[in-house]
């Protein structure tokens, strides 16, 4: 491994992501953990000889996993492994099953089973381990939005300036420049791995911001109020100038408005049934996507000419990935195709680069279990609707099953919120439960089945 600042940033990072665990408490060390890991941090990773090459969302992972163990065990002790872990542990093992059907080996079916368990299971699994109670819930959820809200002055900044912190921090700009200019501005990336992943994660913490702000709950930041905020946040999204995140915004946003009017589950559904509607119509050939270019062109003939690339990529990848549609091609590049001057056929949805690894059953899995919070609302409370803080992170857990068609970028810190959502329905089960059954101890006349009529005495 070469020394660099970016290695010792990195690597350096474990330990310091654990230390935060002796230094304040749980949920505090938690939240700073991953905000810092995932906002500030180099996008790139490290090659260890002999071990997985870490990135920024591993290495946090690993530090909050040994911060963790070492300072409050009885948090992950006490996690109860439900429906939504067990379909993890799918997940991850499909890829091992994969490794061996491709005849990849024992050792990388291992190191792909680890490296699943390590960027999806543990954040979400941590946060299904760490909230206990409502109050930790809004106390992460409140650190996410002022993050989010700082964050937003560097989006801003790097909107007038050009996009120059990562490279002044770390050296390096970590996409192509000529993706970042738009209509006479820059495009912010701050430390994320492209605008749309900035524009994806402001989409769904302004509207955060806005639930919490309505329902009292987002307080002043020092001197800052929050109004304020809130216009850093709706004026960094307007900076990323990119169609996708506004548009995930304003379907987010009017879900969340539309909810009073209406019954709000079946609109949690609508981006579920869209994602699977288009992954099934695309690995089909039932949809060819143009009638979706004929609608972008009318608005912006630049967006539709990238969309055509996005779309003849996904059927070029989807004919390679028909010869191994159960388990996929595995990794190695196995995958990847390349076209006849030797130039490979990028796709960027994350939903097609899993299909090609991982096939059918590495992407059904998958899917499965990122919507478990929105399937676990058919039992939720009508009151769930006004949350001001599970009910916006199911709403981001739809919008990210749509973004996720079209790219790549999952955040660890909406995989986090999303555990806690998780928590937070099965704690809500339980208390009905409860409840229903000190109703029938009371009363038992009033729960006992009446006798049928004419039945003998």
């Amino acid at each position: 491994m070469e020394v660099t600042v970016v290695s010792l940033t990195i690597i350096g990072w474990i330990p310091v992501a654990a230390s935060l665990f002796m230094f304040f408490k749980p949920i505090r060390a938690l939240t700073l953990a991953y905000l810092i890991g995932w906002l500030l941090l180099p996008v790139d990773s490290v090659a260890i000889h002999g071990f997985w090459d870490v990135d920024k969302v591993m290495a946090t992972n690993i530090g909050v996993l040994f911060g963790s163990l070492l300072f409050c065990p009885g948090r992950l002790t006490s996690l109860r492994l439900r429906a939504p872990e067990y379909i993890l542990l799918a997940y991850a093992g499909g890829t091992l099953i994969t490794s061996l059907s491709n005849d990849l080996g024992l050792y990388d079916g291992v190191s792909s089973f680890v490296q699943r368990l390590m960027h999806t299971a543990v954040p979400f699994c941590v946060g299904r381990a760490f909230v206990r109670n409502r109050s930790e819930l809004m106390e992460i959820a409140r650190a996410v939005v002022y993050a989010a809200s700082l964050y937003a002055l560097l989006a801003i900044w790097e909107w007038r300036m050009s996009p120059q912190i990562h490279k002044t921090l770390y050296g390096y700009f970590q996409h192509s420049f000529a993706q970042h200019m738009r209509w006479g501005f820059y495009r912010p990336i701050v430390c994320f791995p492209h605008t749309l992943g900035l524009g994806a994660f402001l989409a769904w913490t302004t509207l955060l911001a806005i639930a919490m702000y309505r329902a009292g709950e987002l307080r002043p930041l020092l001197i800052i109020p929050p109004q304020v905020l809130l216009g850093f946040l709706l004026l960094a999204l307007l900076a990323c100038m990119s169609f996708g995140p506004w548009g995930l915004f304003l379907a987010g946003f009017g879900m969340y408005v539309y909810r009073k009017r209406q019954r709000w589950r079946w609109m949690l559904w609508v981006p579920l049934v869209l994602a699977f509607a288009w992954m099934a119509g695309r690995h089909s050939g039932v949809l060819d996507g143009a009638w979706m270019e004929s609608a972008v062109k009318e608005i912006s003939a630049d967006r539709a000419k990238s969309l055509h690339a996005r779309i003849h990529s996904e059927t070029v990848v989807l004919a390679h990935a028909a010869e191994h549609p159960l388990f996929g091609w595995g990794g190695f590049g196995r995958a990847r195709v390349y076209d006849q001057w030797g130039k490979e056929v990028v796709t960027d949805g994350l939903w097609i680069i899993l299909l090609g690894m991982y096939g059918i059953a590495g992407l059904a899995s998958f899917y499965l279990w990122w919507c478990w919070p929105i399937i676990m609302t058919r039992r939720a409370k009508a009151s769930l609707a006004e949350d001001p803080v599970i009910f916006p992170i199911l709403i981001a857990v739809g919008m990210q099953a749509i973004n996720l068609i079209f790219n790549g970028f999952l955040s660890p810190i909406l995989t986090l919120l999303a555990g806690c959502a998780v928590t937070a329905l099965y704690a809500e089960r339980r208390a009905t439960a409860r409840a229903a059954a000190a109703a029938q101890a009371a009363y038992p006349d009033l729960t006992r089945q009446p006798r049928m009529q004419g039945a003998a005495g």
